[in-house]
């Protein structure tokens, strides 16, 4: 199970960069991550040894490096891999007709659809690796009405 605080993070912290960078066979311990806020309500440091949660919609604690790894290694498949380097490349390449075939976008895409479709990959990547790693642990007052 992963808790909601890791589920949490891996869904703030990772983005189209990483995702690529681990596609292109990286090493996760060489993946950089921005020193900013993960948004309203979000505090957080990096460690040595993780995400240091101060703030979060999910409460508070230490989350390992080891366990976002997990999360990526386990929801990466070659076609995810494959669409997160395609898209990836679009940011500093000038997008042409076959460059955007390559991320199974239209010939006419522009960076709003670039940017949706990225985020899309980062989701699918995130919550297939949640889920292969046994689902999101839900507190006792999730659901409840």
């Amino acid at each position: 199970m992963v808790s909601r605080l890791t589920a949490a993070v891996a869904r703030c912290l990772l983005d189209l960069d990483h995702i690529a960078f681990l596609a292109e066979g990286g090493a996760w311990d060489e993946v950089r991550f921005p020193r900013r806020a993960g948004g309203p309500g979000w505090a957080y440091r990096l460690v040595a040894s993780g995400v240091r949660v101060d703030a979060s919609p999910a409460g508070q604690g230490l989350v390992p490096w080891a366990a976002l790894a997990a999360i990526a290694d386990a929801g990466m498949t070659a076609e995810s891999a494959q669409r997160a380097r395609a898209l990836a490349r679009l940011t500093w390449e000038t997008p042409t007709p076959a460059r955007l075939g390559r991320a199974d976008l239209a010939a006419d895409a522009g960076r709003e659809d670039t940017d949706q479709a990225g985020r899309a990959v980062v989701r699918d990547v995130v919550d297939a690796g949640i889920a292969r790693c046994g689902g999101e642990q839900l507190d006792m007052f999730d659901g409840a009405a």
